[in-house]
């Protein structure tokens, strides 16, 4: 299972992901988080880095 959460700066990502990670690993299941755009091995970041940069 993957989650991603999006959202504004200070909408409550941070705390709503460790109440979700802390949650998932009471109920057995392995954790990884990640900050940051896309992690190394996302699928869909070859794609992206094809793509023009905005700035």
């Amino acid at each position: 299972m993957r989650v991603l959460v999006d959202g504004l700066d200070l909408s409550g990502k941070t705390t709503l992901t460790a109440s979700l990670a802390a949650e998932l690993a009471t109920r057995g299941r392995t954790v990884v988080e990640h900050k940051g755009f896309l992690a190394d091995r996302h699928p869909a970041r070859r794609a992206l880095k094809r793509l023009p940069l905005v700035r």
